[in-house]
């Protein structure tokens, strides 16, 4: 078992408090398997090799380079206790050992006690084998302790110094964590990171209640004011996306300036909302040059964490990728939006439906697109709701429903999406899901085509052409459809040569 009270441990594996170092002798232990991979390779010479490029940019290495010999148990103990940070090198063979608790067996004896007594977060995955690419495969003991952590990958021997810099990284931040350990917070900063959680759950979810993004703003604000440097970056990116606030990028860099002193000086002390904020100002670039990789990295610190907000954010990297640093990578950003929308995130509950509906990164699966959609609508986001509406439109994942797809069109209407405000328009024009009703589509298509939506000015355009809903106004006409027509709408076109 791996409860801690039922350690499977022999008694020299067990570490008491008294033994844990102040410093340590090495910034990281690396535990693997020395038998071939799938590839044919010696495992255990690529560690090698990688272990002394390592050193070589100056990280101080435990690995058995030599098959050790005498007490064993006890050296290995040893080497775990003098190492700050763990690399565990998974290969297929690697995994069936750990999964197979084996306590014969050397691997799993190393992998047991390093989970034991070392934080997770310093325990750093490092894929050796393309087959184990998937962490939701792996499964058993290595999925549950490393399945959600972002993998350094190693398979591609051309990409072996880019995967070196990126292990080194790793290890580097992680030992910068353990010599500044996170102060307590004074009362008032306290409040305030409380004040931003708050903040996180309406602009994001949870699963139990509605988003309100004029009331995240307030929550930030107060975060603020009471000195809460990181309060700066999540305000700041409600100015940058116009989150229940007029889009302003100048006032998004005003507060990035303000915000990034405090959070730079306190950034490895391993708190969350930190990593997110330090991640997001190297993601905007303001307090500090653009940097992806950065961004990535420290909102990957935070994603392990369990930040909701930080695994949406890696989901959106990865499902759009960032130009050479993060590339597209479909699979890598299910996983993440897999874990933000098991903790109710709304907005990766949402985007995970879409991949679904899309089979992208994932198989199709139009009932699974249609579950993640609900709960996403449910909380309150526009964009499910306009989706999940179109699926109940056109009966896909679903049995049609005209009167089920025009309330969900409402409810994302009514907060000013214009897409859905132009559908709802047609339904109420055409008495789908709804009583016919003119004067009702005028009114959806007025607000929508206000926003610059194409289609809805020509279906205004035409309602004034016809005096549907409307008193007949061919001046009114003509104007619609020749906004419509120079966005490139051919019906518009079409009309106004007519009209002419």
């Amino acid at each position: 078992t791996w409860g801690p009270e039922h350690s499977c441990l022999t008694p020299f594996m067990r570490r008491s408090s008294a033994s844990v170092p102040a410093t340590y002798e090495f910034d990281v232990f690396f535990t693997h398997d020395w038998a071939e991979d799938q590839y044919g390779r010696d495992n255990h010479s690529r560690v090698v090799s990688i272990a002394n490029q390592c050193k070589a940019r100056g990280l101080r290495v435990w690995i058995d380079e030599d098959r050790l010999t005498g007490h064993i148990a006890k050296k290995l103990c040893e080497g775990l206790d003098k190492s700050a940070t763990v690399a565990v090198f998974i290969t297929q063979r690697y995994g069936e050992k750990i999964n197979n608790s084996d306590n014969d067996d050397y691997c799993f004896l190393e992998f047991d006690y390093a989970v034991r007594n070392k934080k997770s977060k310093m325990l750093i995955p490092v894929v050796m084998e393309e087959v184990m690419n998937d962490p939701r495969e792996w499964g058993g003991v290595l999925s549950m302790f490393l399945g959600n952590k972002l993998y350094v990958r190693m398979w591609d021997d051309n990409d072996m110094p880019r995967a070196i810099e990126k292990l080194h990284l790793e290890v580097q931040t992680r030992v910068a964590m353990l010599k500044s350990p996170h102060p307590t917070p004074l009362p008032s900063q306290q409040d305030g990171r409380d004040a931003v959680v708050q903040g996180i759950v309406l602009c994001v979810g949870n699963g139990n209640g509605c988003l309100s993004h004029v009331e995240a703003i307030r929550c930030f604000e107060s975060a603020r004011t009471l000195g809460y440097a990181p309060a700066c970056a999540f305000l700041a990116r409600m100015f940058a996306k116009g989150y229940g606030c007029q889009q302003d990028e100048e006032k998004c860099r005003e507060l990035c300036i303000e915000g990034w002193t405090g959070v730079n000086d306190t950034v490895n002390g391993g708190d969350d909302i930190v990593q997110w904020a330090y991640g997001f100002f190297h993601f905007v670039g303001y307090g500090t040059p653009k940097n992806f990789l950065e961004a990535e990295r420290w909102w990957r610190f935070s994603a392990e964490q369990g930040n909701t907000l930080a695994q949406f954010n890696l989901g959106m990297m990865y499902c759009h990728g960032e130009g050479n640093e993060i590339p597209q990578n479909a699979e890598e950003a299910v996983k993440w939006y897999n874990l933000a929308a098991d903790q109710g995130n709304a907005l990766a509950q949402s985007n995970l439906a879409r991949m679904f509906q899309n089979g992208d990164g994932v198989e199709k699966n139009l009932e699974a697109a249609v579950k993640w959609y609900t709960l996403s609508a449910t909380q309150g986001d526009w964009s499910a709701q306009f989706n999940l509406g179109w699926m109940y439109k056109e009966g896909e994942g679903v049995t049609k429903n005209l009167e089920e797809a025009a309330k969900w069109f409402t409810l994302a209407a009514e907060q000013g999406h214009s897409k859905s405000q132009h559908v709802l328009g047609r339904m109420f024009e055409h008495g789908q899901g709804v009583s016919k009703n003119s004067e009702e589509a005028v009114k959806w298509f007025t607000l929508s085509a206000q926003q610059g939506h194409a289609k809805a000015q020509y279906s205004l355009g035409r309602m004034c052409e016809h005096g549907y809903g409307v008193p007949q106004n061919l001046e009114e006409a003509v104007k619609w459809h020749t906004l419509a027509a120079n966005q490139g709408n051919s019906d518009a076109q079409r009309q106004l040569k007519e009209l002419n």
